[in-house]
C-alpha cells in the first residue's frame, strides 16, 4: 500500500536490522546475498510462497530521472485512516539496480492491525488522569501497576478505567485502548 493512500497517516522508521517478520527477514537475506542485489523477479519468486492474505508484494519500476537516494533497504511502520478504517502495517522496501542505475523497488507490506468504523463520533475529552491511565493501559500495565506508578489506590484507578470505558463507549479495556489509538490519528474537530 503506497504512502500516498494514507490520508492523515503517520510513518515511523524501523531499523532494517531489527525486522523480525519471517517474510521480511527472508526478503532482506535474498537481497543481501544475491550478486549485485539480484533481480526483482527472482526475489518475487522466492518471496511469494512466504506471503499470505495479510502480506502484499509489489514491484514498482523507477522512471528515468527519478531521485537515486534510496540505495539501501528501508523499513517503516505505517498507520493511517483509510476509508473509515485504522490500518497499521509494516513495509519493507528493497531497491534493485542494473549496474549503477536504480531500476525498481520491491515493496513487501504486512498488515498488522485493522480497526473498523473509526469515523464514529469524536471521543469526548478525557481528564489528564484518564489520559495517563489510557496510555499506561496501552503499554500493557495492569490497574494495580498503574496505581503503583501514579501513587493512587487500585480502586481509584479502576474508577478511572470505568470512566474511560464509559466515555469511549467501549465494552472492554482493549476496545478503549483501540479507540484511544484511533483518536490520536483522527484530525481534531473544527
Amino acid at each position: 500500500m503506497p504512502q500516498g493512500e494514507l490520508a492523515g497517516g503517520r510513518i515511523e522508521r524501523i531499523a532494517v536490522d531489527t525486522v523480525t517478520d519471517k517474510a521480511f527477514v527472508e526478503a532482506l537475506r535474498c537481497w543481501q546475498e544475491a550478486p549485485d542485489g539480484g533481480t526483482p523477479e527472482g526475489a518475487i519468486r522466492l518471496l511469494e510462497p512466504l506471503c499470505d492474505s495479510a502480506t502484499q508484494l509489489r514491484l514498482t519500476p523507477v522512471e528515468r530521472g527519478a531521485p537515486e537516494h534510496d540505495r539501501e533497504p528501508s523499513a517503516h511502520r505505517v498507520q493511517g485512516i483509510v476509508d473509515g478504517r485504522l490500518l497499521a502495517y509494516e513495509r519493507l522496501t528493497l531497491p534493485f539496480f542494473e549496474g549503477d542505475r536504480l531500476m525498481a523497488f520491491l515493496t513487501l507490506s504486512r498488515l498488522k492491525l485493522v480497526v473498523e468504523d473509526v469515523a464514529a463520533p469524536r471521543i469526548p475529552s478525557l481528564s489528564p488522569r484518564e489520559r495517563q491511565c489510557l496510555g499506561l493501559l496501552a503499554s500493557g500495565y495492569s490497574a494495580k501497576r498503574i496505581a503503583a506508578k501514579l501513587g493512587l489506590t487500585p480502586k481509584t484507578v479502576e474508577q478511572h478505567i470505568l470512566h474511560l470505558k464509559r466515555k469511549l463507549k467501549a465494552r472492554n479495556v482493549a476496545q478503549a485502548v483501540a479507540k484511544g489509538m484511533v483518536a490520536t490519528l483522527l484530525p481534531a474537530p473544527r
